[in-house]
């Protein structure tokens, strides 16, 4: 069994969660704060991380919790700023857990980028080593999962996790599972988490 499956939502800034899930009475610099009161594992969406101020990276060391990871979704990595993801990467330190990258030029020979592991979503390809193939879907690398929906059928979700987990070597590693895609529904993830602590991941 794993000893942990950390449910967590790609992009905690979209605009349903803003409506939806965020008291509106909340200051925006209270967010993140508020999300990983719930959620340990977050995937922040590229057009995020690299705007990114001094300002940003203060809030969020308030946010900080020592059990929290950050991930940080490259979709274009011709539209990363090296300096800017450096001085990121040396002020935020390990919290930075790694990439999830869906550049399908990504080099198969970059299963690490500025030190951190990256698990690379593809249609078709995959590295060599782990790989967990899913709704026409492929990541490989670094063990983490991601899909870009959630379906209505509890039993089918059930195996979506246990096809995850049974994917997985080493099974007492803290794994981070992302759900994406254009819409997401925080009573969904919930029950994500919830089905996934029940399955005994």
């Amino acid at each position: 069994m794993l000893k942990n499956m950390s449910i967590g939502v790609d992009d905690w800034q979209r605009p349903e969660l803003i409506e939806y899930y965020y008291p509106e009475s909340l200051p925006v610099e209270w967010r993140f704060d508020y999300y990983l009161n719930e959620y340990r594992s977050a995937l922040i969406a590229q057009t995020e991380w690299v705007a990114w101020s001094d300002l940003d990276f203060d809030e969020l060391q308030v946010a900080y919790r020592l059990e929290s990871a950050l991930y940080l979704r490259i979709d274009d990595k011709q539209l990363v700023p090296e300096s800017h993801l450096a001085n990121l990467l040396v002020v935020l330190g390990d919290w930075v857990a790694g990439f999830v990258v869906f550049d399908e030029s990504w080099s198969a020979g970059d299963k690490r980028f500025h030190g951190r592991p990256v698990t690379w979503v593809a249609d078709h390809q995959a590295w060599s080593g782990w790989h967990w193939s899913f709704a026409g879907k492929v990541l490989s690398g670094e063990p983490c999962g991601w899909v870009d929906e959630l379906d209505s059928n509890p039993k089918l979700r059930a195996q979506m996790l246990r096809s995850f987990a049974a994917s997985l070597v080493d099974k007492k590693l803290t794994v981070p599972f992302f759900v994406g895609g254009e819409s997401i529904k925080m009573d969904d993830l919930q029950q994500l988490k919830s089905l996934a602590e029940l399955l005994g991941y």
